[in-house]
């Protein structure tokens, strides 16, 4: 009988572990990504009219290849149709700094950045997410 229980609480154990260890590498994710959009808000801002420049499309190219690599790890524990958006917000980000047009860009940036708040917020560690 003890063999038992203590089967059971070490698959208990495994289960919580693995879904706090889940939640981290979320939101760690999401933090991530909501920095290097701050980060790459601001640099864009410094020059409203040129962001189109090399720099700037290779900072936006590198953080959507850098996100690709996350979200393949993501795709497997959240949920499909939150990683395609992030990954259609990250492309017409790009597609706007090409195209050197601002205000779109800026507008897709704030609505990534706040769906990454969201969306990271939903998966902190709860009994609910637990079981």
């Amino acid at each position: 009988m003890k063999k038992k229980w203590a089967v059971m609480i070490v698959i208990i154990l495994l289960i919580v572990g693995l879904c706090v260890f889940e939640s981290i590498y979320i939101q760690n994710s999401f933090t991530y990504l909501y920095g290097e959009l701050v980060k790459f808000e601001e640099k864009i801002s410094e020059d409203e009219n040129n962001i189109g420049s090399e720099e700037n499309v290779a900072i936006i190219k590198d953080l959507h290849s850098s996100w690709q690599r996350r979200s393949d790890n993501l795709k497997m524990i959240v949920w499909h149709t939150g990683m395609k958006e992030v990954e259609i917000n990250l492309s017409r980000i790009q597609s706007y700094v090409i195209t050197n047009n601002f205000e779109e860009a800026i507008v897709e940036l704030n609505a990534l950045k706040d769906f990454c708040l969201h969306y990271k917020d939903d998966f902190i560690i709860t009994i609910e997410n637990i079981l």
